[in-house]
């Protein structure tokens, strides 16, 4: 067992709030392995996997195109529902889910969990007490250079199962901080391109987004080296934060001068980790979930505004979705 599944299993184990009983994969083989591995039993099917007397939660951690699928189906076995963002990959089956929802009873957690890193949760604080001023304008770039390592068959490579590209795959972590910290997105501009890849899907996307009466950029691609760039400005403030080093800059210029920057030595804490127990105690009862269909939802809606605004080659506002 390797890559993002053997890094949700060993964080599960380490919550201790909940115990794996089954695993599945449509590949038989490497469910059997990955249980021998995990100790836990081998589903040999997916309604195996959910219809199981012991399975009361399910994670649902597999590419995003199969979301809708496994979501549907944990719906009809009274599972609780843990998904991977984004929670589905068109807006259509956001509908569907939306309706199927109504009447389900258990826990429907989306895993967003980039707003939880210490970075973002201190903005929101500093923000929401004032001392950062008002919003004025933010740039965001958060990207890697993976499409040159892909294979043809990798569905991020295959622009029916990924016609957004890194707008969807990048832009659902970037959408939902910024709708976390400021509020809900309007409009987006965006564009969308194959630049330098070897295959047909975008490897680059672009957009100016709208929040109230602030205009902001973001860049998603996944041919540069890595970078994780958040800068937001404020009237009394500039942030810069990669998911590892916070500087800020508090104050106006004096006099032409700017105030002097520092870095903010953050709390180390494990967001994927932090989600996973949110989850057992919201099963028990015992917590809210923080990222639930809602914030699943604002999250679709943004990457098929995005997708809208580069078919007809104008602002969209999100708003037009719902009507």
């Amino acid at each position: 067992m390797e890559g993002y599944g053997a890094k949700l299993t060993n964080i599960i184990k380490r919550t201790q709030f909940l115990e794996i009983v089954s695993c599945y994969h449509p590949d038989k083989n490497r469910s059997c392995d990955v249980a021998s591995k995990i100790g836990c039993k081998p589903a040999l099917n997916e309604n195996e996997a959910m219809c199981d007397n012991g399975v009361e939660a399910v994670i649902i951690a597999s590419p995003d195109p199969s979301h809708f699928h496994y979501i549907l189906l944990a719906i009809e076995n009274n599972c609780h529902i843990f998904v991977e963002k984004p929670m589905v990959s068109k807006w259509k089956e956001a509908l569907i889910v939306e309706k199927k929802l109504a009447s389900h009873k258990g826990i429907f957690f989306v895993g967003h969990n980039m707003r939880r890193e210490a970075g973002f949760r201190l903005i929101k604080k500093e923000y929401n007490s004032g001392l950062l001023g008002q919003l004025v304008t933010f740039h965001i770039s958060l990207s890697h250079g993976g499409a040159f390592n892909w294979s043809e068959n990798y569905w991020r490579a295959n622009p029916e199962l990924c016609r957004e590209g890194p707008l969807r795959v990048n832009g659902v972590h970037i959408s939902d901080v910024l709708e976390y910290l400021f509020g809900p997105i309007d409009s987006v501009y965006a564009k969308i391109a194959n630049n330098y890849s070897p295959h047909s899907t975008p490897d680059s996307g672009f957009a100016m987004i709208q929040i109230g009466k602030v205009y902001g950029s973001i860049c998603t691609n996944w041919i540069v080296p890595s970078i994780n760039s958040f800068q937001f400005q404020f009237t009394n403030a500039i942030i810069d934060y990669d998911l590892k080093r916070f500087i800020i800059r508090y104050g106006m210029d004096e006099n032409c001068v700017p105030t002097p920057s520092k870095e903010v030595k953050l709390p180390e804490i494990n967001s994927r980790e932090d989600q996973f127990r949110e989850f057992a105690t919201a099963i028990h009862g015992e917590s809210d979930v923080e990222t639930s269909f809602h914030q699943g939802m604002r999250a679709v809606m943004f990457f098929e505004s995005c997708y809208r605004s580069y078919e007809m080659n104008r602002p969209v506002k999100l708003g037009e979705l719902l009507r």
